[in-house]
Order: structure tokens, then sequence, then C-alpha cells
């Protein structure tokens, strides 16, 4: 509407001014064909309002695409920049998702060795129980044993000790025998001297009273024998009493000790028949253990397997964002011929984007590079531009001067990054990337404000 009141407005006030030469006119179109929509061509000539309306469609049409170009860009290289991010994020994930399904694989067959270790255990426990409970009923046979071979001792002791009391008896007997003989003895030898009295009238009786005496003498020795038999007798049934109460003793004191040894079968069984019950509840949780560390690893499994999937996905997600970034660079490259306003300015938002994205495609391995190789804050495309600047419009303005600090940032910590990266910590590289995105950010804020003074 304004361009047509313009043409208006022209051509009423045409015989007011001269018409431009030719030369003016092609050396406008040459620049125009060489991409400088900065040039202007003086007169009020249709031709001339022609020239200049083109002008500044040209310079519209290249502004307005090399805006949405560069937002395009800082939009697809940030999208770029987190996907990278989340792509190392996920590999340092997958990296343990592995590590954890190893050590889960390696907790499963644990397990499983723990739940044949436990199994062999149990059995072995019911085996030992099976010994014990036969152990116990064997001690128990002994002890009822002992009890027969304790009566049967003291059964004998009795028994020995009658056999004793009767030696005693029979000795008592032969005393008497012997005091008989001995009496039979003085008898006999009376009648003889009653029968040598008698002379020839008692020769009978004196043969009698000489047998008699043989009798006493014979019955004296006999029990002389008996004597000394009853006393060895009664000598040997005294030890066999002393050993008897001996072997009574021994047989009691075996006796307590076999029920003192059945108490503790008992004990022990007792003992091994909770052990029994509780290493077969263990053996019970370690199947059901061993069941759920298989259900764990194969889960965990599932989940690494998931990961590498999602780091394989992202990449190819990388992989598509830099052929984006790609296609969009040789598109800026293109507008970056054209001479327009704010072309540094807007460019160089697009460039500070590309540089964290460099810096996070080489942490995820896509690109190699060295600090020395990268430009600092003065030959990137912003710096030779800001070094270069003359116009008072933004040596006065603030946000000008403020832009450097962050710019100059920007490229220390990228190149800090680098060297640490090249150097082997990780950690430290992506230390310094996050600096980098903080002056970034401040740069892109600032570039921002600049566009259009």
């Amino acid at each position: 509407m304004q361009t047509a009141t313009l043409q208006n407005d022209e051509a009423q006030n045409l015989h007011q001014t001269a018409k431009p030469s030719e030369e003016a006119i092609l050396s406008v179109l040459e620049s125009l064909q060489k991409g400088d929509y900065q040039v202007s061509l003086e007169g009020n000539d249709l031709v001339s309002i022609a020239v200049r309306n083109l002008v500044e469609k040209l310079k519209k049409q290249t502004m307005d695409e090399m805006d949405r170009v560069v937002k395009i860009s800082i939009q697809a290289n940030e999208t770029a920049v987190f996907s990278a991010h989340m792509l190392h994020n996920f590999r340092k994930v997958d990296e343990r998702a592995q590590s954890i399904a190893a050590a889960a694989e390696e907790m499963e067959a644990s397990v499983q060795e723990i739940r044949t270790y436990g199994n062999n255990i149990n059995n072995e426990t019911k085996e030992a129980k099976l010994v014990t409970d036969s152990g116990a009923k064997a001690v128990e046979s002994l002890v009822s044993e002992f009890d027969k071979i304790a009566n049967s001792v003291e059964d004998n002791v009795t028994k020995v000790n009658k056999l004793s009391e009767f030696t005693k008896k029979v000795g008592e007997i032969a005393e008497d025998i012997k005091a008989i003989a001995f009496q039979t003895n003085l008898l006999s030898l009376n009648a003889s001297v009653e029968a040598a009295r008698a002379g020839d009238a008692g020769r009978g009786f004196a043969v009698v009273a000489q047998e008699v005496r043989m009798l006493a003498g014979r019955s004296s020795t006999a029990t002389k024998q008996i004597e000394d038999l009853v006393k060895n007798l009664q000598g040997e049934m005294e030890l066999i009493v002393k050993s008897m109460n001996q072997s009574s003793g021994a047989v009691e004191t075996g006796k307590k000790s076999i029920s003192e040894v059945g108490n503790r079968m008992r004990s022990i069984t007792e003992k091994i028949n909770a052990v029994s019950q509780n290493v077969e509840q263990v053996s019970l949780t370690l199947n059901e253990q061993a069941n759920a560390s298989q259900q764990v690893a194969s889960g965990i499994t599932d989940i690494a397997t998931s990961t590498t999937e999602s780091v394989e996905g992202v990449e190819k997600i990388v992989d598509a964002l830099d052929r984006i970034e790609k296609l969009l660079s040789a598109h800026i490259t293109k507008l970056a011929e054209f001479n327009v306003p704010d072309k540094v300015v807007k460019l160089a938002q697009s460039d500070h984007v590309i540089w964290k994205k460099r810096l996070l495609n080489m942490v995820v391995g896509k690109e190699g590079l060295k600090s020395s190789e990268l430009a600092d804050h003065h030959t990137c495309r912003l710096g030779k531009w800001y070094d270069g600047v003359k116009d008072s419009k933004y040596l006065n303005d603030s946000t000008f001067k403020n832009l450097v600090n962050p710019h100059k940032l920007v490229h220390d910590h990228g190149k800090r990054a680098v060297d640490l990266f090249n150097s082997g910590d990780m950690e430290g590289a992506l230390n310094e990337i996050a600096k980098v995105e903080n002056a970034s950010q401040q740069v892109l804020e600032s570039l921002s404000k600049l566009e259009g003074k």
C-alpha cells in the first residue's frame, strides 16, 4: 500500500526530477545481480521508481529468507545440541545398562550356584537328620541294653553274695565236722586205752577204736581240705564280689554316660531338625530368589536392549539433523553472498549455535576437533565484523559494547573443552561446554537486540 502511494506521488512529480543515466541504472542492476541489495538509484522517473521498488523487494525477500533460515538453523542446531546431549546421556545409560545387565547375569549365575549349594546343603542336612535319628535310636537301644546289663550285673552280684553266704555256712559246717572229728579221735583214743586195759577181752574193741580213730583222722584231713577250699573259695568270692561291684559301678557310670549321650543326641536331633527346617526354608527361598533373579536379569537385559535401540535411534536423529544442518548451512552460505542490512548480526546467531553443536558432535564422536584449528573471537565472522565496525550507532550502544566479553568466553571455553576432551577428561570437557552454552546464550540475546539498529 505504501509502495503504491509512493509510486503515485513520484509519478505526479515526474517532471520535477531528471532521469538517471543508463550507466547508473546498469550499475544498480549489476549490483543487484551480484547480490548487493543496499544500492540506491536516484530519480523520480518510472524506471528509477521501479528499480528502487525492486531493490526493496529483493532486500526484504532476502532478509526475510535469511531471517527464516537463520531461525530454522538455530532451532535445528539447538535441537541437534539437545540431541547430542541426549545421545551422550543415553550412551552413558546404555553403558551402565550393559554393565548392570552383565552384573545381573553374573548375579543370576551366582544365585543359581547358591541355590545348588543350598539344595545340596538341604539334602545333606536331611541325610544328617536321618543319621542323627538313627544314632538317637541306637543310643536309646544301647541305654536299654545297658539297663539289662546293669540289671544282670546286679542280679549276679546278689547271687554271688548269696553264694558267699553259702560258702560261709559250708565253712561253719566244716568247722563243726572238724570239731566232731576231734572229739571222735579223742573218743577213739580213750577206747583204745580202755581196750588195752581189758586185755584179750578188749582186743576186738581196740580194732574198732582203731578204725574209728582212722576215720576221725580222715575226717579231720577232709575237713582241713574243705576248710582250705572254702577259704580259697571265700577269697575268690570276695574278689568276684569286689569285681562285680566294680563292674556294677562301671555299668552305672556307663549307663549315665550313655544316658547323657542319649540326651545330647536328642538335643542334636532337635537342633538338626530345626536346622533342617531352616535349611529347607532357605532352599525354598533360594529357589524363589533364583526365579526372581532370572526374571530381573531378563528384565534388565530387555532394558539394556531398549537403551541400545534408543541410542541407535538418537544417533539416527543426530545424523538426520547433521544432514539438515548441512543443507541449511549451504543455504545460509548462499544467502551470505547477498549484501543486506544486519547480515552479520543474523548469521552470527546461527554460527554460535553451530559452534556449540560441533563441540557436542565431538563429545559423541561425530567430529574430531583440534583447538589450534579453531577460530578465536577475532577471526570468526562475528569477530571480524565487531572489530571492523565504525558506525557510531553500534560503537555507542551498550549492548554492542557488552557483546565482546561473552563472545570471547564462547571461544575460550570451547577451545578449552576441545583440549580437555582430547586429553581424555570428558567431565572437564562437558563442564567447559556448559560454560560455552551460558556465554553463547548471552551472545544470542545481544545479537537479537542489535537487529534493526
